[in-house]
């Protein structure tokens, strides 16, 4: 799989695109953390269904080769690149965990997309 051409996102560009997976998965009390983390490693599953991060991650690779064309229908220059962003309503174990992913996607909440 190649990889995606993708910008910081601690610096984002004002002529950047982001991809960003919106879900509400939040702490929950019942839910064990290692079961939170278990559907953001990355990884194909027992039967070969894709996690949620690897299912995003292959979105925004789709993304990042046809760049142009998502480009022109966006109308957006295509050399810009662009981000990879998860965004949870609550805070997440995954925001601590996937610091080691910086690179390829950046996980933060809701609240503060204002930041980015």
């Amino acid at each position: 799989m190649a990889k995606p051409r993708i910008c910081n996102p601690s610096r984002p560009s004002p002529n950047t695109t982001m991809r960003v997976a919106a879900t509400m998965a939040s702490l929950n009390p019942s839910m064990r953390i290692a079961e939170q983390l278990a559907d953001f490693r990355g990884e194909v599953w027992p039967g070969g269904r894709r996690d949620y991060l690897l299912r995003h991650l292959d979105r925004v690779d789709v993304i990042s080769q046809h760049l142009p064309a998502v480009a022109k229908y966006i109308r957006m220059v295509a050399d810009r690149g662009i981000e990879s962003h998860l965004v949870f309503k609550n805070p997440v174990p995954m925001e601590f965990a996937l610091k080691h992913m910086a690179e390829r996607v950046s996980v933060g909440i809701f609240d503060r997309l204002a930041t980015i």
